[in-house]
């Protein structure tokens, strides 16, 4: 153990030299295309930051890419860290957290899993049941459920196959085990105030200048993701055609389940999620006149809704006298990770993003032949591919921060249509699951022995 843990430091040591080395190296090369000298620079602390991300950690190179900012002349130490703390998402990123620790406290997701596969109208039927194994997946991870509901719901598949004698052999079992990962995290790309998609529609807004609908974006999500697991489970029916022999009879095996009844505690939690989301989609349908729109405007948006909820939250108490929301313990969930990650690249991506150093421009004459004579919507095609196939080894996050930006407002400069290209985008660089290092999710997926 000891010799392991000594060439596990000797690697990181060696990464954070490399890390220092792409940092301030870089810099001192030659200038090409507009990039300017200072222009160098900064390419030099982004690629050292995307390195350091990668095969260090997220949170300390990102306190360092902006202290490096500050060392190379770009503006004022205290300057940098103040538009990174300044960006309106942080805020926003650590009231959503807080909600998603209610949600979970609630316990209302195991409640609705276990109340849609325990449906008398599933049985004999395995590929209805694989949808509603795949849609409690979904509605787990709208409902907060993360980590832990893709765990409860291959608990269920696990007992599932072993009542009936399938083991890890079995394709029918295989397939579930592997799509429950996706449809999770689908499920929590779906409320346009979870953190993820608080983050790319930030990355969006920051870029464009344009918003999201959070009413439409809601409904389409919603749809997409729907599609998209009926779509698999025809892939597992006329494609891969596993034996589903057992599960053609008329057992009851989620029998159990049915009588079961939704606690107090869970009745709270449920009706907290729905007067939530409510709350947020309102100023899309309401008349701007109406009072709750005005209620909600004056409250400034996402923010200040969330903010409230979490109040709320840490206001009422469950059955056992204790908070639905400990602020205080609540915060541990908080990714600081993610949080330091936007902080960093708020600074960054400013001084990438600003023509003075020449760095857009220059990215802009190389993209533009390549992609800038096709038509709009082969445009959005051939982003979409393209990153749906480097997310399988670079990280989502990272991607969306680079070239959300750029594609989105490529497809204004030809007359596209932006939110069309973002969400292209925004899906594509959702799916990296095909790899143990697409993802953090893709790492648990591929680490199931199942």
């Amino acid at each position: 153990m000891p010799a392991m843990n000594s060439t596990k430091n000797r690697n990181y040591y060696l990464h954070t030299l490399v890390y220092l080395m792409l940092t301030f190296g870089i810099g001192y090369l030659p200038a090409f295309g507009q990039v300017t000298p200072m222009g160098m620079k900064i390419v030099g602390i982004f690629i050292g930051v995307i390195y350091g991300w990668i095969f260090i950690e997220l949170i300390w190179p990102s306190i360092f890419s902006m202290i490096a900012l500050a060392l190379m002349g770009y503006d004022s130490i205290a300057a940098i860290f103040t538009a990174g703390f300044s960006y309106y998402l942080v805020p926003i990123l650590i009231m959503c957290y807080l909600i998603s620790y209610i949600f979970e406290r609630s316990k209302a997701s195991e409640y609705v899993a276990s109340w849609l596969v325990s449906r008398k109208i599933l049985i004999g039927k395995p590929f209805v049941l694989a949808f509603i194994i795949l849609f409690a997946s979904q509605c787990l991870g709208i409902l907060g459920g993360g980590f832990a509901g893709i765990f409860i719901m291959w608990g269920m598949v696990t007992s599932l196959a072993k009542e009936i004698g399938y083991d890890r052999s079995n394709g029918y079992i295989c397939f579930l085990m592997a799509t429950i990962v996706p449809a999770v995290i689908f499920g929590d790309m779906i409320l346009p105030f979870k953190a993820g998609p608080v983050m790319y529609n930030g990355f969006f807004t920051n870029a464009t200048g344009l918003t999201v609908n959070m009413g439409k974006f809601f409904v389409f999500q919603m749809i997409f993701v729907t599609l998209f697991l009926a779509a698999c489970v025809l892939v597992l029916k006329f494609v891969l055609r596993p034996e589903v022999g057992q599960l053609q009879t008329t057992d009851d095996r989620f029998g159990y389940l049915r009588n079961q009844t939704m606690t107090k505690d869970q009745k709270i939690g449920f009706a907290f999620l729905i007067g939530y989301i409510g709350l947020l989609i309102a100023p899309s349908i309401l008349p701007k006149t109406f009072f709750l729109t005005k209620l909600i405007s004056s409250m400034g948006g996402v923010l200040g809704v969330t903010a409230f909820m979490v109040i709320l939250g840490a206001v009422l108490r469950k059955s056992d006298g204790s908070s639905f929301c400990d602020i205080q313990k609540a915060s541990d969930g908080i990714s600081w990770s993610v949080i330091w990650l936007i902080i960093a690249t708020i600074p960054l991506t400013s001084a990438l993003q600003n023509n003075e150093y020449g760095i857009m421009p220059t990215i802009m004459g190389f993209l533009t032949p390549l992609l800038g004579e096709m038509n709009p919507t082969l445009f959005c095609i051939c982003c979409m591919i393209l990153m749906a196939l480097i997310t399988q080894v670079v990280h989502n996050l990272i991607l969306a921060i680079v070239f959300i930006p750029i594609f989105c407002n490529m497809s204004i400069s030809m007359g596209g249509n932006p939110y069309v290209c973002y969400i292209m985008i925004y899906w594509a660089l959702t799916l990296a699951f095909s790899t143990p290092a697409a993802s953090m999710n893709a790492a648990i997926m591929h680490g199931n022995e199942w």
